[in-house]
């Protein structure tokens, strides 16, 4: 890693500090409306509490609330900084005096319910009357371990930047159109749940420069994937099912690859799939089972709202719906009745995440969008069939593991079909791995296999499916018996007119003070401009390490040339510095189109000092000459930058 330490960043002119900004204050409203406001009130107007994890549940739900209202504004053009701030600050005030009065919250039920937790893992590591048994023990440490990592990753990103090639030149420009109150151009016919989440802060903040808050969500998807997996086991009364939350993160993990701890959308969309198909599968035979499977829909679309992958779901949660009554019922009558009664449900959720992908199509059928299905179907395998693109998958997967790995990773791999066979013979999990993980593994076989992430959605779903196997196994052959757990409002509550208000509100009313004390005292100290000061130090660190040769010869350069400078690159990373971003500032370029016809702003501009940033392979005998008679002088770096740099200096 080259070291970067006496290279300044282009600054901007110096400005008076307040002694207090509300750009950190606004961006924070924005990040509470986002992940939880909106959410919240819904689950309490509904009294849904009791279908969804206690966070997960509002989490997904504000996602979704945020899309819909950014995409309706914009239509009517009026997301505004002034409009939002207004909708937001009143929606936000709403849910924290709500989460005050939240009962759930009160001191005597968080203490009883963490003694009900704990007596319900001590009976299932050591039944009353019963044998050892450890496997419960080793996955709940194990989970523990997972989402204390997982939290510590939360805590080192919050307040970074966005993460990754594509999140940073195409997603975050996505964001940066809807927060300028229009519609994205060139979306293809990717949904844009994700990029309107990112555009709630800048526009709040009335600054679509500052990452801060945007750039927070991406680890919040992970934790809450878990407590989804968490949630799963504690209703279903059965502590081994913690053992799917380490499964899930390896899976994520390897299957994903290093993305995974980006912003890409892989892990948001699996998080909806998983999250859809929970709500059902607690539910599947409950008089809650309608108000269920209606909420377990509108959260497959927002996994269609996330990815085109998702949509996969909206099919998904219907199938395993009827799945489960031929199940229980054993009869195809109940069967045909109860798909009669889902139609109409799944029109809905197909209505709710359908504008964006008409509006997709729309602009490419009138020429301003384009269209990526013919490159990702066919284009990118080259036409080769279905049958060799599932074989190639599998060599694929076989590839990742390495030989020098393979003892290890395929007794893995070994274990983990294992306890998916296992699972056949659970009533209710084996549907999830045949009615979902199955048929979505052989569409990204044949169809999706040209990126491991494509997968990312059944990941957790599989993590589900080997728990419950493993469960299956230790029944079997441990001598181990299903025992239900104590359940959290078993033991006796007092009645809330003998219970003080601190007792009753004193925990709630305690964390929304510190919350808020946090936020007016950062609020005071992160102006604007000390928050991007941090943002692009982060960049260089972050975003070098990518690549680093090019950057302190691109830094060194920007300093010479001045603040009018441009540039063109082929070094995909140099328009992905904050300071480097805007159409007047920095393009990205491929050789073959540049040299063939020039951009339209270097012959707009010929009094503007000119860097073009070439790797060495592209640089022919004819593209010298060429550069030579534009007024293109090359300019000497380091063996180690790995590019040529050329500079044309600014004409009168």
């Amino acid at each position: 890693m080259i070291c970067l330490k006496r290279t300044q960043l282009p600054s901007r002119p110096a400005r008076g500090r307040p002694w207090i900004t509300m750009t950190f204050f606004w961006g924070a409203v924005g990040y509470i409306f986002g992940a939880f406001a909106p959410g919240y009130l819904i689950v309490r107007a509904f009294r849904i509490e009791r279908l969804l994890p206690p966070l997960a549940g509002p989490f997904a739900l504000s996602v979704i609330a945020s899309g819909v209202m950014v995409e309706t504004a914009v239509w009517f053009g009026v997301y505004t900084t002034a409009v939002a701030r207004v909708v937001a600050g009143a929606v936000v005030a709403a849910a924290l005096a709500t989460l005050i009065q939240d009962s759930r919250l009160a001191f005597d039920r968080v203490a009883a319910g963490a003694r009900a937790s704990w007596r319900g893992l001590c009976n299932a590591v050591k039944p009353p009357g019963g044998r050892l048994q450890p496997l419960p023990l080793v996955s709940c440490l194990a989970a523990v371990l997972v989402f204390l990592y997982t939290l510590s990753l939360l805590t080192a990103s919050f307040g970074s930047i966005l993460v990754g090639y594509d999140p940073v030149a195409q997603w975050n420009l996505w964001a940066l159109d809807w927060a300028a109150n229009r519609l994205p151009n060139r979306i293809y016919h990717y949904p844009q749940l994700i990029p309107q989440l990112w555009s709630v802060p800048y526009v709040l903040m009335g600054d679509s420069t500052v990452e801060f808050f945007s750039s927070s969500f991406k680890f919040v998807f992970w934790l809450l994937t878990f407590e989804t997996l968490a949630f799963v086991a504690v209703r279903s009364r059965d502590f081994v099912l913690l053992l799917s939350i380490p499964i899930a993160f390896v899976l994520m993990r390897w299957g994903i690859g290093g993305t995974s701890v980006q912003d890409f959308i892989d892990v948001p969309v699996a998080f909806f799939a998983l999250l859809s198909t929970v709500t059902i599968l607690l539910f599947a035979s409950s008089y809650e089972r309608p108000r269920a499977i209606a909420l377990a829909l509108l959260l497959a679309s927002g996994a269609a709202m996330t990815k085109q992958v998702g949509l996969y779901m909206i099919g998904a949660v219907p199938l395993l719906c009827l799945c489960w009554t031929y199940e229980e019922k054993r009869r195809l009558a109940p069967v045909f009745m109860e798909g009669l009664a889902l139609t109409w449900r799944t029109a809905l959720a197909i209505a709710l995440c359908a504008p964006i992908y008409v509006y997709a199509f729309v602009t490419i059928r009138n020429g301003s969008n384009s269209s990526e299905l013919g490159y990702l179907f066919e284009g990118i395998y080259e036409n080769r069939s279905q049958l060799t693109r599932a074989i190639d998958a599998i060599t694929f997967v076989y590839s990742l593991l390495g030989f020098s790995k393979f003892a290890v990773i395929g007794i893995g791999l070994a274990g983990f079909i294992a306890l998916n066979v296992a699972v056949l013979f659970n009533a209710r999990y084996r549907w999830i791995l045949l009615a979902v993980n199955i048929p979505f593994s052989t569409l990204w076989a044949v169809y999706f296999s040209y990126d491991r992430r494509n997968l990312a959605l059944a990941l957790p779903l599989y993590a589900l499916t080997s728990s419950a196997g493993a469960g299956v196994l230790l029944r079997r052959f441990a001598s181990a018996r299903e025992r239900p757990l104590s359940c959290l409002a078993s033991e006796p509550q007092s009645p809330a007119a003998k219970r003080g208000y601190a007792s009753r509100h004193g925990l709630a009313a305690s964390l929304v003070a510190v919350a808020l004390a946090l936020v007016i005292g950062a609020s005071m100290s992160f102006t604007a401009e000390r928050m991007r000061q941090r943002q692009n130090a982060i960049e260089l660190r972050m975003l070098a390490a990518e690549e680093p040769g090019p950057v302190e010869p691109m830094l060194s350069f920007m300093q010479q040339l001045g603040p009018r400078l441009m540039i063109f690159s082929e070094w995909r990373w140099a328009c992905a510095f904050h300071f480097n971003r805007g159409s007047e500032k920095c393009l990205r370029i491929t050789p073959d189109d540049f040299f063939r016809a020039s951009p339209a702003p270097l012959a707009a501009h010929p009094d503007r000092p000119i860097l073009l940033i070439l790797y060495p392979a592209t640089v022919t005998t004819d593209r010298e000459r060429w550069m030579r008679d534009a007024g293109f002088v090359e300019k000497p770096v380091g063996a180690a930058a790995g590019v040529r740099c050329f500079v044309r200096s600014g004409q009168t």
